[in-house]
């Protein structure tokens, strides 16, 4: 293995897992298993960011995460046109308007998170468009 910090945690964890020849698990495993760990830690400490363009399609404002943005762990900000978006939870898009979820607007005004899966962006707008995902 060369000398990289990626190949000594990869030998490290094998060494830990008493699989010096990776012979139980392979080295490609071993090094997503690693990958994955330090992924959750950075989403926990939000020591990285990252910005994400998502492109929204017309009269739509629902978007499933993972499909679109797959490396996304957590979602913090979203902008449109150079200015961030109100976020805001289902409870009070419901208080807005109760045919919320069917509202044609200029310009995004707020996003809401459903969980970890969904992304909704509201209003909806007649035409594509995009949001930078933060």
């Amino acid at each position: 293995m060369p000398d990289t910090n990626a190949g000594n945690l990869t030998d490290n964890l094998l060494r830990r897992l008493r699989n010096p020849d990776a012979l139980g698990y392979t080295r490609e495993f071993v090094r997503r298993m690693l990958s994955d760990a330090q992924r959750i830690v950075n989403a926990e400490t939000r020591k990285t960011k990252v910005t994400a363009t998502l492109t929204t399609e017309p009269y739509k404002q629902f978007y499933k995460i993972q499909e679109l943005l797959p490396t996304t762990t957590r979602i913090e900000k979203v902008r449109s046109d150079g200015r961030d978006l109100r976020q805001t939870t289902l409870k009070e898009l419901c208080h807005v308007s109760t045919k919320w979820h069917r509202q044609i607007g200029d310009t995004f005004k707020h996003f809401a998170l459903i969980g970890r899966d969904l992304l909704v962006v509201y209003p909806a707008k007649a035409v594509e468009s995009s949001v930078e995902v933060i």
